[in-house]
């Protein structure tokens, strides 16, 4: 559980749980307390480019396209212009480049925004694993649900 106070940074992965609204998205909401926390969690503005990208590319339709955008509208959408997070970016796609990784790039982004913000970043992904914890915090909820 990631404690109160700390802010958290819900990736692309975890906002596609959300607006789908079936078993997995419901238990991340209670596990991470997500509407109950007293500072509402970041997301990337990557991350609604993706979002919407994928419900249009998985053709959604109006309701469930409605619903991730409220989901959006309900969380804090940080630019990529927010402090040094251009700076972050530029360090760990160095670093991922140096040691092979194959972050993709829009990954970077969003873990260079979770550390610029000094956020939490929540993921179902495990290619953000290289970067924890020389660059970002990360917490990884399998696909049943936050374990």
């Amino acid at each position: 559980m990631i404690p109160r106070g700390k802010l958290i940074l819900l990736d692309t992965s975890v906002v596609i749980e959300l607006a789908r609204n079936k078993a997995t998205g419901k238990a991340i909401l209670g596990e991470l307390d997500v509407g109950g926390r007293p500072e509402r969690p970041l997301v990337s503005i990557v991350s609604l480019g993706e979002a919407l990208a994928l419900a249009e590319q998985w053709a959604w339709g109006e309701e469930k396209t409605a619903r991730l955008r409220e989901i959006f509208r309900e969380l804090v959408v940080v630019d990529l212009s927010f402090g040094k997070t251009a700076e972050r970016y530029g360090r760990i796609t160095a670093h991922s480049r140096a040691q092979g990784l194959g972050i993709g790039e829009n990954d970077r982004w969003i873990a260079a925004t979770a550390a610029d913000a000094g956020a939490h970043l929540v993921t179902m992904d495990k290619d953000f694993d290289a970067l924890d914890p020389a660059f970002i915090s990360r917490t990884l909820i399998s696909p049943t649900g936050p374990g």
